[in-house]
């Protein structure tokens, strides 16, 4: 009976021993294939890409081409600091070089902001006793929408301060750092939506004015030169602003009056725009675009949706007609999607249209050098992807895209690229008959030769290719 009871014993521990391997064993989970998982939207990244701080520059008091304000503009273009310009816009005694801010603002990394129309003191009536002599300040009219209109009416704006037709101004700079309500007042109505005083040691964004539809006041992190008022101009305390902006995750916002400062070679303003200048993760961006930015990220003016499961789900970014309207969003908002584990690969596609081809995003790595352009980037350590992309003229929506693998190449005469060639797309090739590259009514899609030309020979294309599908 003893020796039964041993053997009981044992065996009832090769069964518990079994029993725990098997249940481990069964707890073992199956990696799903790539076909089974999809991505999730999570957000609008703060900084564009998802970058880990900011820098941006405001310059004050730019009327005419002088020497400060050629190698001011020349240092910060050559080592791709975007920057904007407060333009002094209808000066009493000295008339604006419309030709000198055009050519600066052409090279791409000038934004051109408002610094009012004389640079008077608040409030916007009768004559600035303070000044001699004594100048006119007109109206705020005048001088907050007045100064805007001056900016587009005499300069050709780039995309990112475009929709169609349409240009923008974002940026206002206060003219001796001054505001009162009514100017404030005038600022919304005419929608700038970023408005700089004079208060340094600023890291971050101000609040949003929902009485005056824009952002608060906001200051700067500190003004570099040498003007009577008070800068910095030695190396070591400029360089340790910056680093505490880029240890922090902020914003370093330096701002210049040229013509107090040395612009020499080796000098500190060349010292300093060298430390802080061309580092793949800081973004550089305009003060009004950034303010652009954060007015999508901050005000919850975009709706995001998606149809579809696994890599043919659709994501669906809809902006209302009228904040498209009034504010373009032209330049690129960058969105965070988590993607799958097990996808090793990922492919981003996007259109603005339901009957628009689908068009691959170029792909750029974290460790190169780019800002504001319309891209993807995936951190498969982290399993994000961030998507930038800017809104076009032509829709309030963008249609986004992702997948493990590349989708089918669309089939010759499938203008509308819903895989199959159709009376679709022989009407939308019929709308456009006959029209060459620069005509309104040419479309690419149906352009299937790439001659610049729709002809016969693209609707012998599509004959060719008549009721074939992916």
């Amino acid at each position: 009976m003893k020796k039964c009871i041993r053997l009981t014993a044992v065996a009832v521990s090769v069964l518990v021993l079994l029993l725990f391997t098997l249940s481990h064993t069964w707890s073992v989970t199956v990696s799903a294939s790539p076909e089974e998982t999809e991505s999730t939207y999570v957000g609008i990244a703060k900084y564009y890409d998802n970058r880990r701080c900011v820098v941006t520059i405001s310059m004050d008091d730019l009327i005419y081409n002088c020497s400060e304000w050629q190698n001011s503009l020349a240092m910060f273009t050559a080592k791709r600091l975007y920057h904007t310009a407060g333009i002094i816009t209808n000066h009493t005694s000295i008339l604006d070089d419309w030709n000198f801010i055009q050519y600066w603002v052409n090279q791409g990394y000038t934004e051109a902001g408002s610094h009012s129309r004389n640079h008077v003191h608040p409030p916007y009536t009768g004559y600035d006793p303070s000044l001699t002599p004594p100048r006119p300040r007109i109206s705020y009219e005048w001088q907050i929408n007045g100064s805007k209109q001056d900016i587009i009416g005499n300069l050709t704006l780039p995309n990112w301060w475009r929709y169609g037709e349409k240009e923008y101004v974002y940026a206002w700079i206060e003219p001796y750092g001054q505001s009162d309500g009514t100017v404030r007042l005038w600022l919304g109505d005419c929608y700038y939506l970023s408005d700089r005083n004079i208060n340094s040691g600023v890291y971050d964004f101000s609040s949003w004015d929902s009485v005056n539809k824009l952002f608060d006041r906001v200051g700067y992190t500190l003004e570099m030169g040498t003007p009577p008022w008070g800068g910095i101009s030695d190396m070591p305390t400029l360089n340790s602003k910056f680093d505490t902006a880029y240890s922090n995750g902020g914003i370093y916002h330096l701002i210049v009056h040229p013509s107090w400062v040395n612009w020499n070679n080796g000098s500190y303003a060349d010292q300093h725009t060298d430390y802080i200048s061309n580092r793949t993760d800081v973004w550089y961006v305009p003060f009004g675009l950034l303010y652009l930015y954060h007015w999508v990220y901050d005000r919850n003016v975009l709706n995001v949706t998606s149809t579809g499961t696994g890599q043919d789900k659709i994501f669906r970014v809809d902006v209302s007609s009228v904040n498209h309207q009034n504010y373009g969003i032209s330049y690129p908002i960058t969105y965070v999607f988590n993607i799958p584990s097990n996808w090793t690969t990922v492919y981003a596609y996007y259109r603005y249209r339901e009957t628009d081809a689908w068009t691959e995003m170029t792909r750029k790595v974290s460790e190169e050098y780019f800002n504001g352009i319309q891209t993807s980037r995936f951190n498969f350590a982290e399993h994000k992807a961030y998507v930038s992309i800017a809104f076009n003229e032509i829709s309030d929506t963008i249609y986004l895209q992702l997948r493990w693998s590349p989708r089918d190449k669309t089939i010759l005469g499938d203008a509308n690229g819903d895989g199959c060639v159709n009376a679709i797309d022989f009407a939308i090739l019929g709308k456009s008959w006959f029209a060459g590259v620069g005509n309104p009514r040419y479309d690419y899609r149906c352009d299937f030769n790439n001659d610049g030309f729709i002809n016969g020979i693209d609707f012998g294309i599509l004959g060719k290719n008549w009721g074939r599908s992916i």
